[in-house]
């Protein structure tokens, strides 16, 4: 049956803004993505959601669903739904639903989704398979509260040792006059063009450009759309390119400890290859690979995700459309460059932490595929449940 008459659509209360909310509080406010929030608030929350009453969510202009378990807030063009009673539970609802529709272009998807059909077996098959899919997500949904720990481990040293400067050994440590201001004596500011072996920019690239097209299969052809808060998001749905473009597009293949960083809006995200991985970049990216002579990599990774380097880098964006930033531009950002001592110290820590984050998201990438693939299988009944 179509989407709209096997759920109810709920009232989302008052709809929030960039204005209107902050970077803490008690409420989440959703945006058009599958995970991130604009922000937060501490009003009553416009959609009331429990793990025991969840709700799910589809994004007008993105096709992003989500199936929320907690109190929340929404900006406009987000609808929020639940099953309809006696006729679906609403965890397999959202998995019925997950996909339905594609995003094609930007504009409102929200009519075709509810018009879209879903197979509406009876109510405890539905629950069998909710509760099978269900799984998975909870694993996935692990492992991403063990990451979120492992960089807040990471930010927290970084910011310790190389921010406010209270290393081991720093009573001791006298300090000297900076571009930054005050830092230990040993250490520099250096532009980053000081302290990298190359900087490649990907911003315009395509295939067409090499006189190929784009694959079904081959490598994971990787643009700004693909990074986000560290990590590589959307795989499952990026181009590829053969094995011939891919010799010729890129000349120079990434290596164990290349960092990724998008420059256009959104300026900045990064992503630090801590194995070495065999990608394709296109569109609005930059790899940036450090001199292990002058800085370690993991350690330029967090210095480029800091707060002073991220405002640096929006102070020299430019684009009166679209803001980004040049690589001219780029290379003049100053990067504080620890002393060779306390990086020696430092770096087999944050090392550590960053393979374990990748180790745990290539789980997740794997549990996603995997539920991905089970999923139609389930819905079509080519899975025979136990008991069905």
């Amino acid at each position: 049956m179509p989407t709209e008459d096997a759920c109810v659509q709920l009232k989302p209360g008052k709809l929030f803004e960039n204005k209107t909310v902050s970077e803490t509080g008690t409420v989440p406010v959703l945006n058009q993505s599958e995970t991130d929030f604009l922000g937060y608030h501490d009003e009553e929350p416009g959609v009331d959601a429990s793990p025991e009453k969840p709700v799910v969510t589809f994004a007008n202009h993105t096709c992003a669903m989500r199936l929320m378990k907690q109190p929340f807030s929404t900006i406009q063009n987000i609808f929020p739904k639940i099953g309809k009673s006696g006729v679906t539970d609403t965890v397999y609802f959202y998995y019925a639903s997950l996909g339905r529709i594609g995003l094609s272009d930007y504009k409102g998807h929200h009519p075709i989704f509810r018009q879209a059909h879903i197979p509406v077996p009876p109510m405890p098959v539905q629950r069998r398979i909710a509760g099978i899919l269900s799984a998975y997500d909870e694993l996935m949904e692990n492992s991403q509260r063990r990451i979120r720990i492992l960089e807040t481990i990471a930010r927290a040293l970084y910011r310790e040792w190389f921010v406010h400067f209270r290393f081991p050994g720093h009573e001791t440590h006298p300090r000297v006059a900076s571009p930054l201001g005050d830092i230990p004596q040993g250490w520099e500011v250096k532009p980053l063009d000081d302290v990298v072996e190359d900087i490649v920019d990907y911003r315009g690239k395509t295939p067409t450009k090499l006189g190929g097209d784009w694959s079904d299969e081959g490598i994971i052809a990787l643009s700004a759309l693909n990074v986000k808060g560290g990590r590589l998001v959307n795989l499952e749905k990026s181009k590829r390119v053969d094995e011939d473009l891919y010799s010729r597009w890129m000349k120079n293949p990434l290596r164990e400890g290349d960092i990724l960083m998008t420059s256009e809006a959104p300026l900045g995200e990064l992503f630090f290859l801590c194995k070495h991985e065999r990608y394709c970049l296109s569109q609005r990216l930059f790899s940036i690979r450090a001199n292990r002579e002058v800085i370690a990599p993991v350690v330029l990774y967090l210095s480029l995700e800091s707060e002073q380097t991220q405002h640096e880098l929006q102070s020299r964006a430019s684009g009166a459309t679209v803001s980004g930033i040049r690589q001219s531009e780029l290379r003049k950002v100053p990067i504080v460059v620890p002393s060779p001592v306390i990086q020696q110290h430092a770096e087999p820590i944050l090392q550590r932490l960053a393979e374990q984050i990748h180790t745990l998201d290539a789980q997740i990438q794997n549990l996603r595929r995997t539920r991905d693939l089970l999923l139609p299988r389930l819905l079509s009944g080519q899975v025979a449940l136990e008991g069905n």
